[in-house]
């Protein structure tokens, strides 16, 4: 009768290396990705508010706040280092005291906010 081996971990090393190293890097990238949505998210949502903010306390009519939203999202967006991709206002009647919404495109994410300009 043959005598019996003792298994050992006699060159399996590397292989549970590997092993090992492609489950501990292998959650990462998905990781990473979520990050860069959440980033982006907090962003849009971030800009949007802060932008409709100021161009509402700076606007009295609707055409000024048209106008000032352009000039208050370039400086936010620079802030937080990102590239706006676009941004949509909504509004009723656009009339005092009807209220405004304003969306913020930044990568996949959309930041909303809605003010009003005071009726008076």
């Amino acid at each position: 009768m043959l005598p019996l081996r003792q298994k050992g971990s006699n060159g399996s090393t590397s292989l549970e290396l590997v092993v090992w190293l492609a489950l501990l890097i292998a959650p990462l990238g998905p990781m990473l990705s979520l990050y860069s949505h959440l980033s982006d998210q907090l962003a849009a949502e971030s800009i949007a508010r802060h932008a409709l903010r100021g161009a509402v306390l700076t606007s009295t009519s609707h055409a000024e706040l048209m106008a000032q939203l352009p000039l208050m999202l370039q400086p936010l967006a620079a802030s937080w280092k990102r590239d706006v991709r676009g941004f949509e206002i909504a509004c009723g009647s656009c009339a005092r005291g009807e209220i405004f919404t304003l969306r913020v495109f930044i990568g996949n994410a959309t930041g909303v906010q809605s003010a009003a300009l005071s009726p008076k």
